[in-house]
Order: structure tokens, then C-alpha cells, then sequence
């Protein structure tokens, strides 16, 4: 199973999403991502930003320091949701190092949009696509986790609801459905 997905998007010069699991991402999935984020073409490029949403874990010290040394990406702002104080306080410990990261709540997460002055036209797609990336780190397509756990596409759920949660949700789905064949 998956620890971290990502994505750019087109809405202004570069806008990267990325959604990390619990456990953080492996050695692997970091060394792609290394690769990808190199490629950004974000020299002088106005408007740029990335979102990252955690469910509490990042990038251990190792892979920490490989990021440090792609200096293109520290210029952008980012911005990290996530409900762990422990992850909330070590981005705003980076940001003490001129990195323009900041840390938010999921329930701050029209703040974090405000920080990285997202349109209000374009956040719904934001969250689509932060949705779409948890639904892959659950080895899922988003339309299979709307229908097993019956949920309105809304922000709340997409950043409060816990990848483990949702897996438990749809645990308990699939053992009524199976049942109900029987």
C-alpha cells in the first residue's frame, strides 16, 4: 500500500498537491518525488504554490535533507495540513530557516487557501483533487469511496476524515454487502 501521492495541477503557473499517510513515505515513493519536483519548471514563476495534507507523517530527517538541497521548491510557498501537532510544529520550525511553509489544521484549511491565495473558483477543484489523491493512497477509485461510504463531496470530509477511518468505514461496508449476497 501507497504512504504519499502527488500531483500538479494547471490553475496558475504551478500548483502541486501532495497527500501523505501516517507512516510517511517511503525511501521510494520520496525518490520519485524528488525526481518530479525537480522537473518543476518554478524559477521566478509567480503564482506558484503547493498543499500538502498529512495525516501525520512526512519526510524522515534523510529524506528531509534531499529536499533541502532542491532549492527551486523551497522558494514556493507551501502549505501543510494536518491534524498532528507533532508534523504542525517541525514545518513551523522549517519555515524558521526562510522556507515560505506554513502549517495548518484541517479545520483551517480556508486559511491555508488564503495563504496561498487559491481563487475561491478554484478551491472545489483543490479538493477534488486532494480527494482523488487519498482515494489512490487507499488503493481506491475516488467514485468507489463516495459509493461505499455514502458521503457528500464536501472539504470536511476530504481533510478531516482519517485514511484509516475510511478504511475501517469501508471494511464494515464490505462485510454488510457481503453478508447480504449470502
Amino acid at each position: 500500500m501507497a504512504n504519499m501521492a502527488w500531483r500538479h495541477l494547471r490553475l496558475a503557473p504551478i500548483e502541486h498537491l501532495a497527500v501523505i499517510s501516517q507512516s510517511g513515505p517511503t525511501d521510494d515513493e520520496w525518490a520519485r518525488y524528488l525526481r518530479d519536483v525537480k522537473e518543476l519548471p518554478v524559477e521566478g514563476l509567480r503564482g506558484a504554490w503547493g498543499l500538502i495534507l498529512s495525516e501525520g507523517g512526512g519526510p524522515n530527517g534523510p529524506q528531509r535533507k534531499a529536499l533541502a538541497e532542491v532549492k527551486t521548491i523551497s522558494r514556493i510557498p507551501t502549505a501543510v495540513v494536518t491534524g498532528s501537532m507533532l508534523a504542525r510544529g517541525l514545518v513551523m520550525a522549517t519555515s524558521w530557516l526562510g522556507k515560505e511553509i506554513r502549517a495548518f489544521a484541517p479545520q483551517h484549511l480556508t486559511r491555508a487557501f488564503d495563504y496561498l491565495a487559491v481563487a475561491p473558483t478554484e478551491r472545489p477543484r483543490v479538493v477534488e483533487e486532494l480527494a482523488v489523491l487519498r482515494a489512490e493512497l487507499l488503493g481506491l477509485s475516488l467514485s468507489e469511496v463516495k459509493e461505499a461510504l455514502d458521503v457528500a463531496d464536501h472539504q470536511q470530509y476530504v481533510v478531516e476524515e482519517s485514511l484509516a477511518t475510511i478504511r475501517e468505514r469501508m471494511s464494515s461496508v464490505r462485510d454488510r454487502l457481503g453478508r447480504l449476497k449470502r
